[in-house]
């Protein structure tokens, strides 16, 4: 099963619910990451990953305290999915690990930890209308 379809007719409610009960302190609105996440087109990439989300061991990084992973597993490897399209992870076929809930509930915190692509292209355009007024500051000041 896809992603998408994993998605497609949840419960948003409880997906939310469930996302503040296990990732209490993260600020993720859930209704608006999957309503834009139904409103992409899945589109497979390139390789042919499978969204696995699993247990792992601590390690330095976190206190040697056991986290769950979520990964794109290619052949054995596995690869971070924080910098992967939306619509690449939406075609991605999913390893539910635990109950579906929890398991959109990890990917939707992995795939929103730097953000999502609305909250970029509203950032870029700020900086844009930023930079236009930094130019327009120093043309003045040149002429």
């Amino acid at each position: 099963m896809t992603f998408h379809e994993l998605i497609v007719g949840v419960d948003i409610d409880l997906i939310e619910t469930r996302f503040r009960e296990i990732y209490p302190e993260d600020v993720v609105d859930v209704p608006e990451v999957v309503d834009y996440l139904l409103g992409c087109i899945p589109t497979p990439g390139d390789k042919k990953f499978t969204i696995v989300v699993g247990v792992v061991p601590g390690d330095e990084w976190n206190d040697n305290t056991p986290y769950m992973d979520v990964s794109g597993d290619n052949a054995g490897e596995h690869w971070g999915l924080d910098f992967t399209p939306w619509s690449e992870i939406l075609a991605m076929e999913v390893e539910v690990s635990g109950t579906i809930e929890e398991t959109i509930v990890h990917i939707l915190w992995e795939i929103t930890f730097h953000g999502n692509p609305a909250q970029a292209a509203a950032k870029l355009e700020r900086l844009e209308a930023q930079a236009d007024q930094a130019f327009g500051r120093i043309n003045s000041l040149l002429n």
